[in-house]
């Protein structure tokens, strides 16, 4: 997954770690982290600014959202 600056729209950093696609993402209400949810039914967490992987979720995550 690239993530890209919004200002002048430029890849910022790449995340990886996914065996497969990776289903959703969600920002969290601050916008400093980033959860992902894979079809290999994992879930990552990153600070994506910094490409910093900062937790991982065991089998089982399907879906995720952020709620403010």
């Amino acid at each position: 997954m690239c993530v890209l600056s919004f200002a002048d729209r430029t890849q910022c950093t790449v995340l990886t770690g996914h065996s497969h696609w990776v289903e959703n993402c969600a920002f969290s209400p601050d916008g400093t982290l980033l959860a992902r949810a894979g079809r290999d039914q994992t879930g990552l967490c990153w600070h994506p600014g910094a490409g910093l992987l900062c937790a991982t979720g065991g089998a089982g995550v399907y879906l995720l959202t952020c709620v403010p």
